[in-house]
């Protein structure tokens, strides 16, 4: 009988460690599962989070939907803030070999020619820039009103590869600098001027900003950077072009807009090819 219960007791110690062992390994496979059900959990709430913003049309599958970041192409900023533009940038250094840009060279104020209207837009084929010349005088009066007659025209125009090319040189070799604005201000009231160019440089558009109201403004716009020009370097540079800009289109609008004294302003009757603008409201 002594041997009986020795056995017993041996066998309730087995039973006792296997079910001891049992309980441990369900223990541990519930603490191995937890972290990956969180993971789960959260990767669902992502998941639906996308799916939320995908519009009506879009696959409902996230993994299907790619998504470029808009400044995945931006060019590199020196992190200067003062120096010449492709200083700045350093990708600008070689703008001169640019394909295409356009300038605008506006201006407003109380006047009956007003706003005249100058825009140019030019691409580079062969040896030179080709492109047309907009231009426009008047605009503030409506149809019958024969004080204020709309003119406009627009001329092709070519531009010598050297000068366009010298003409974007001088740009970034503008002297620049960031930080707030240092614009000079002025006591002009009815005298506005503006000054815009977009230059494509292949790396997004290079934009120079002029204005004259209450301040003069001298701004160049570029990756994700506006700094100020300091000089006028961006107006001695579009000198160069001007000699090719046709503006004896434009002084030929004006002498058409303006009446001469002792005779009668043009009108769209006396005037073949007068264009006036439609009534606004």
């Amino acid at each position: 009988m002594a041997g009986f219960g020795k056995g017993a007791g041996l066998a309730r110690l087995v039973v006792g460690f296997v079910v001891v062992s049992l309980l441990l390994a369900a223990c541990g496979s519930d603490a191995n599962s937890a972290t990956p059900v969180v993971q789960n959990v959260a990767a669902a709430t992502v998941t639906n989070q996308i799916q939320t913003q995908l519009p009506a049309n879009s696959p409902t599958s996230p993994i299907t939907r790619t998504t470029t970041s808009p400044f995945s192409t931006v060019p590199v900023y020196s992190g200067l803030t003062k120096g010449k533009l492709k200083e700045m940038y350093p990708v600008l250094a070689n703008l001169a070999e640019a394909k295409s840009f356009k300038v605008n060279d506006d201006w407003n104020g109380l006047s009956t020619d007003a706003p005249r209207i100058a825009h140019f837009s030019l691409i580079r084929k062969g040896n030179q820039f080709e492109g047309e010349a907009f231009y426009s005088i008047g605009g503030y009066s409506w149809v019958e009103d024969e004080d204020n007659p709309y003119f406009e025209a627009t001329v092709a125009i070519t531009i010598p590869l050297e000068v366009g090319q010298k003409f974007l040189q001088m740009l970034v070799d503008a002297p620049v600098e960031e930080g707030p604005s240092k614009n000079t201000r002025t006591t002009r009231v009815d005298n506005y001027p503006s000054l815009s160019m977009e230059i494509d440089t292949g790396y997004g558009l290079l934009e120079f900003n002029s204005l004259s109201s209450c301040c003069f403004v001298r701004t160049f716009t570029f990756g994700r950077n506006t700094f100020e020009g300091t000089d006028a370097t961006a107006f001695d540079a579009f000198d160069l072009l001007k000699p090719y800009l046709r503006d004896d289109v434009q002084k030929s609008l004006y002498k058409q807009a303006t009446p001469t004294p002792g005779k009668s302003t043009p009108t769209s009757a006396n005037t073949p090819g007068l264009k006036l603008k439609p009534t606004v409201k």
